[in-house]
């Protein structure tokens, strides 16, 4: 009798079809994966912009003399502010939503600083609103 020396078409077509099945359904979940990664990144991105957004608002909201809305999506809030003596000055701070409504400007002493959440809301348009 002679020895088996290789591997029958059927057995190389099984082992074939077994690999390919678990390469596919390791790709599948590392896929499903990277999704929910990238959807948690930009959900922790938004959250993240928008505790900072608000906590600038509430220390300026709470110093504040005056709320005023000059033209739609833009605000002045005229508040009280000290300088590196301690003494107090009226300071205006601007706040203003850009008109594709996925930035928020705030500008403070001729410097505009800008909140972003084109990328955290995938474009989306947000709300941003201070009611006097």
């Amino acid at each position: 009798m002679f020895a088996k020396r290789g591997f029958s078409t059927i057995e190389l077509l099984t082992v074939a079809a077994i690999l390919i099945t678990v390469m596919a359904l390791w790709y599948f979940v590392f896929m499903q994966t990277s999704s929910t990664s990238r959807d948690l990144q930009d959900e922790q991105s938004f959250h993240s912009l928008s505790s900072g957004l608000v906590a600038e608002l509430r220390r300026d909201i709470r110093c504040s003399l005056s709320i005023s809305s000059t033209v739609p999506n833009r605000w002045e809030i005229e508040t009280i502010s000290t300088d590196q003596t301690c003494l107090p000055y009226k300071e205006t701070i601007v706040y203003e939503l850009s008109s594709d409504q996925l930035k928020v400007y705030v500008t403070r002493k001729g410097k505009v600083k800008t909140y972003d959440f084109s990328e955290a809301t995938n474009g989306k348009k947000i709300t941003f609103s201070i009611l006097p």
